[in-house]
């Protein structure tokens, strides 16, 4: 997942900018921002920091606030109008539009469009020879986030929704899950054998592996 929709208002960030908040004058107006948590490591942050230095620069007028939020506490917080600027992904943008927020800018890397940059990954054990394509995890025990609109589920549902008709809890045979924050522990089960697939961020095994030094693709593949 490499490519962000950022919705009502401005450009934001979410690493550094309380910090830089609290430098700023108490009499400035200020602007909430409200960002989805990612479980670590979370490689796209880091780019996000710059973003903030830009938008300092270009809105000097105004101090700023982020708050990091699970799913479903994201939604309370629009519903609630506790945040004024949202950080999200195009696909988590699409799913929430309802809720009466609307998108300025966009923010996309070299190869991705902001409609497909986020993608969610079905991982199963490398020793599972009878698992080559999605047909074959049909009526298999599933491990995944705990909410509908996590990175990873989120377009894992609507990829079996699409292509067999059937929510993603009727495709599998049994459902396992997980806090979004808790992503390794779908790693774990799937290699443990306590689930047959997992499905996680697209970019969660790439992260660990550039971060953390954790290579799990000796034990499963994608």
């Amino acid at each position: 997942m490499r490519s962000f929709v950022i919705v009502i208002g401005v450009l934001v960030t979410l690493l550094g900018s309380i910090s830089w908040a609290q430098t700023n004058t108490h009499n400035k107006p200020t602007l909430h921002i409200g960002v989805q948590a990612y479980a670590p490591p979370w490689i796209d942050g880091s780019f996000m920091q710059e973003t903030l230095l830009h938008l300092a620069w270009q809105l000097p007028q105004y101090q700023f606030q982020t708050h990091f939020y699970r799913s479903e506490d994201l939604q309370k917080a629009i519903l609630d109008g506790d945040i004024q600027v949202i950080a999200l992904t195009g696909s988590q943008y699409r799913a929430l539009a309802h809720l009466g927020i609307r998108d300025l800018a966009t923010l996309v890397s070299r190869n991705k469009s902001a409609n497909s940059g986020a993608a969610g990954t079905f991982i199963v054990r490398k020793d599972r020879h009878d698992l080559q394509n999605i047909e074959d995890l049909a009526g298999l025990r599933v491990a995944t986030t705990q909410n509908r609109l996590s990175t990873g589920r989120f377009e894992a549902s609507a990829l079996i929704t699409r292509q067999f008709q059937i929510p993603l809890q009727d495709f599998f045979s049994s459902v396992t899950e997980y806090p979004e924050l808790r992503m390794r522990k779908i790693i774990d089960d799937v290699i443990q054998g306590k689930s047959d697939v997992g499905i996680l961020r697209a970019c969660f095994l790439e992260d660990l592996q550039q971060t953390a030094r954790i290579n799990y693709f000796q034990d499963i593949k994608v």
